[in-house]
């Protein structure tokens, strides 16, 4: 809404909160917000503007530039930062505590704005752990109730209703009331070969655990991204002093980083 009230801003729409965005697999904790700017006004004040609106939410992670240049970096580099720190290892929690002391670096460099480590972190979920012995002393297979388990909690697609061409997938699901209750997932019943109903916590740990949010692999390798953009001071000199501070870090066997984005991508273009 405060982006429609500038003056000169008009077909203003959002994504917010979509599993897939085009061709960037995103959470639910991520929004776009796109807008196109009338000719007739001062683009570079009205561009100033609506940086002001973003800025003026503060906790998150926030960038403003066109749909060229994010498109571009994107496809160079496949992150929207001016120069991407890239650190690779096994452990997450290795991997969060050494992306948080590469972000600590870039923001001492100067001309390096709006640094920030990707969005990686825990979030809760139920979690399941069937007793092979007690499920066997019902007859139930381990394999059962872990689907029963997995319908009950986040549904299963059962048929699919063709009208008027289109395609309509048929879920069995429970009702938000049940599913977002622990106690209720321990109490759902289970049919053994006998006929007896037995609950589920009889035959499983159920318990509430963090779990990641994402896990990210690449070549093998799990990874988590340090981004920053330049401002005031040539790409070269800054991605070349975050190549020599990042190459002073200290990490563990098996850990490496590596620095990409736009500078790297460039550079590899010279050469070809």
């Amino acid at each position: 809404k405060e982006l429609r009230a500038i003056p000169g801003v008009r077909n203003c729409g959002s994504h917010i909160g979509q599993a897939l965005l085009a061709d960037e697999v995103v959470g639910v904790n991520f929004g776009e917000n796109w807008i196109s700017i009338d000719p007739s006004v001062d683009y570079d004040k009205t561009v100033g503007a609506v940086k002001q609106v973003v800025d003026g939410y503060p906790g998150l992670q926030r960038d403003v530039q066109t749909y060229l240049k994010e498109r571009t970096k994107e496809v160079l580099s496949g992150a929207s930062d001016a120069i991407v720190v890239r650190v690779s290892g096994d452990d997450l929690g290795v991997l969060r505590q050494k992306a948080e002391e590469v972000r600590r670096i870039l923001s001492e460099i100067d001309g390096t704005v709006e640094e920030h480590v990707e969005l990686q972190t825990e979030v809760p979920a139920i979690e399941v752990q069937v007793d092979l012995d007690k499920a066997s002393s019902y007859g139930i297979k381990p394999g059962d109730v872990r689907r029963a388990a997995a319908v009950f909690m986040a549904s299963e697609e059962m048929g699919d209703i063709w009208r008027g061409g289109k395609n309509t997938e048929v879920h069995v699901w429970s009702v938000p009331k049940t599913r977002n209750s622990i106690n209720s997932v321990r109490d759902l019943l289970l049919d053994a070969p006998d006929g007896r109903r037995v609950r589920l916590a009889e035959l499983a740990r159920v318990r509430m655990r963090p779990t990641p949010n994402a896990v990210i692999r690449e070549n093998g390798s799990r990874r988590i991204d340090i981004g920053t953009n330049v401002a005031g001071r040539d790409l070269g000199s800054v991605a070349r002093e975050v190549e020599r501070r990042v190459g002073q870090v200290d990490f563990p066997h098996g850990y490496h980083a590596e620095v990409l984005g736009e500078y790297q991508e460039r550079q590899a273009a010279q050469r070809r």
